[in-house]
């Protein structure tokens, strides 16, 4: 994807194969994260999907939180 990404929509994803070599800041209704992110991860809406890799900080705000089998924050 980039070095810094910011998306903002009523649905967000970002692809396994689409990664983020800087941060991620994600706003929306309904987040998908299954790309690795290599800085930190900002993400607030109504539902969270964290399925990669954060290798920095993390800071998720949702009505609705999940995690995947590859979810992990460093």
């Amino acid at each position: 994807m980039g070095e810094d990404v910011t998306a903002a929509g009523f649905s967000v994803r970002s692809t396994a194969d689409a990664i983020v070599s800087g941060n991620l800041r994600f706003f929306g209704r309904s987040l998908i994260i299954d790309g690795p992110i290599n800085g930190a991860v900002s993400a607030f809406g109504g539902s969270v999907h964290l399925n990669a890799p954060v290798s920095g900080d993390a800071w998720i705000a949702a009505k609705q939180m999940t995690f995947g089998p590859n979810a992990s924050i460093a």
